[in-house]
């Protein structure tokens, strides 16, 4: 499940979702998605942002950590 981040329509919010596949094609086409807001907690229409694209992993683990 891709995680988007999405943009409240009360307070402009930007808050990363996981995203359902039902969600996905309402979301890529550009209508809105109904969720509740954990800013200004109203259930609001959310707009698509962009995807995330953050991997999960830190930037300092792993092969490419300079030390």
């Amino acid at each position: 499940m891709p995680s988007y981040v999405l943009i409240c329509e009360s307070c402009g919010n930007h808050e990363p979702f996981i995203v359902y596949e039902e969600e996905l094609g309402e979301i890529q086409s550009g209508k809105p998605v109904v969720r509740q807001c954990p800013v200004c907690r109203a259930k609001t229409n959310w707009e698509s942002g962009f995807p995330e694209r953050r991997s999960g992993r830190e930037r300092r683990q792993g092969e490419d950590r300079r030390g």
